[in-house]
């Protein structure tokens, strides 16, 4: 994420930066958005809880700053990969890709036809997921 973000123009996609987090080191404090690889489908009747990896939490990683809920109809349209904001307490070096970052604990609430009310567009929320690196002429 930027250093400043200045609202009156919005966040940007040209404001943010593609770093390859198993090869560049998570400087403390820092903010990181990453995408599981993982796609998924919610009904509309299971909502979801998120949770960072008890072992990297303990090392001073966050993987769900701003929220461990999955709606229900997450990923409705077309399955979708889940959102990370990550944040180190302290540095971090050479993360895994292969390891398993986090779990996600599902919930079906019975006796209700439906709990999700909306259209839960959540591909559409997040155009960055598809955003592509910057060439060296753009950096």
């Amino acid at each position: 994420m930027p250093d400043q973000v200045d609202f009156r123009r919005g966040l940007r996609l040209d404001d943010l930066t593609r770093v390859d987090i198993r090869q560049v080191p998570l400087q403390r404090g820092a903010t990181y958005l990453a995408f599981s690889r993982q796609k998924i489908t919610l009904p509309d009747n299971v909502i979801g809880l998120l949770h960072t990896r008890s072992s990297l939490s303990r090392l001073g990683l966050d993987f769900f700053g701003s929220s461990i809920y999955v709606s229900p109809g997450f990923g409705a349209e077309r399955p979708t990969p889940i959102v990370f904001e990550i944040t180190a307490t302290i540095t971090i070096k050479n993360l895994p890709s292969s390891d398993h970052v986090a779990g996600l604990v599902l919930y079906q609430v019975d006796g209700v036809d439906t709990v999700w009310r909306g259209r839960g567009h959540h591909t559409l929320r997040f155009p960055f997921v598809d955003m592509k690196p910057r060439t060296e002429d753009e950096q």
